[in-house]
């Protein structure tokens, strides 16, 4: 795997956690640009953007953790199968090699 496709599967799973971000950040900005608000509703507010940039925080960690721990499993389990496959590529020439009794089933050879 070449480093082009580990960054665009890392880029892949992170996409949506950083779009929240991005919109947790935008909602910040028009909210203090543009709107002046006051009491309980900026309390809610305050605290409804907290919570979205820690979930989209929180969610790009999980990604890329969860990213790593396929990668690594994969290759794992890519270079098991491929010592299997030698391994029953070794056994087949291995029969290959072996004479063959040309005789039908049952018989003994003979």
């Amino acid at each position: 795997m070449d480093e082009d496709t580990k960054l665009y599967g890392i880029l892949q799973t992170v996409h949506l956690p950083a779009t929240m971000l991005a919109f947790a950040g935008t909602f910040a900005l028009v909210r203090t640009t543009f709107f002046r608000l006051s009491g309980p509703v900026k309390d809610l507010l305050d605290l409804l953007q907290l919570a979205l940039i820690l979930a989209a925080i929180i969610g790009i960690a999980l990604a890329v953790i969860d990213y790593l721990f396929d990668f690594a499993s994969s290759r794992r389990r890519h270079g098991s199968a491929m010592r299997s496959t030698i391994a029953d590529s070794g056994a087949m020439s291995r029969r290959s090699a072996s004479p063959i009794c040309a005789c039908g089933p049952g018989t003994s050879g003979r």
